[in-house]
């Protein structure tokens, strides 16, 4: 199964679970770099550090950011194109 059918799977079997809730957790665990993507068109990149209803904290390299919720657009795994 592939990463996204795993993660639709996921949520899927979460139903009492809010999709963000499913998703935002996942990142955690997994560790992985996320593309962020800001409603002004700003994207970042980091590691999800943690979380709550209205921000999230995002850490790269030796910087942390603290990013709001209500300014993000979309949010998916860091994929590097070649």
């Amino acid at each position: 199964m592939n990463a996204q059918a795993e993660m639709v799977s996921k949520v899927a079997d979460r139903s009492s679970e809010k999709p963000q809730e499913t998703f935002l957790k996942e990142m955690m665990q997994k560790g992985e770099y996320l593309t962020v993507f800001l409603i002004n068109g700003v994207k970042l990149k980091g590691i999800l550090a943690g979380y709550d209803d209205h921000c999230i904290i995002l850490s790269r390299e030796e910087s942390v950011q603290l990013v709001y919720k209500h300014a993000i657009s979309t949010m998916m795994l860091f994929v590097e194109r070649i």
